[in-house]
């Protein structure tokens, strides 16, 4: 099974001077999520962040959006769709399909029927987000 190596840096953006940086390595491509969320929680503290304020507002990633790694993909890709003009909804609903328990996906799929005109579908979905 592969390894992966988990790297955030936090850099100036008129510099490029780095602030803070956090690594982390995730045993198989099912823990990069947990991996990531780790090494922000690092981060924040890194960045001057009190323990405490990290401990109350540190959501684990996949809890806050899925614990797919693939679904999260699909709504990345989705999102950058709809940044560039074009169609999003197929990317939301392969999300959906991918992880049937994100609220995320449920909520994205629901504001691309909104934008399609489709009330009633934008409505089931957002009752399922």
């Amino acid at each position: 099974q592969p390894q992966y190596v988990i790297g955030l840096r936090a850099v100036t953006c008129d510099t490029g001077d780095v602030l803070a940086q956090a690594q982390e390595q995730a045993a198989g491509k099912e823990a990069v999520l947990k991996a990531l969320g780790a090494g922000a929680i690092s981060l924040r503290s890194k960045l001057g962040e009190s323990l405490t304020s990290v401990q109350k507002y540190a959501t684990p990633l996949e809890e806050a959006t899925t614990p797919s790694l693939e679904a999260l993909k699909a709504c990345s890709l989705g999102i950058k769709a709809a940044k560039e003009g074009a169609t999003s909804l197929p990317f939301f609903q392969r999300a959906v399909e991918l992880d049937p328990n994100s609220a995320l996906a449920y909520s994205a799929v629901a504001s691309g029927y909104w934008d399609t005109g489709e009330a009633g579908l934008a409505a089931e979905y957002s009752r399922k987000a």
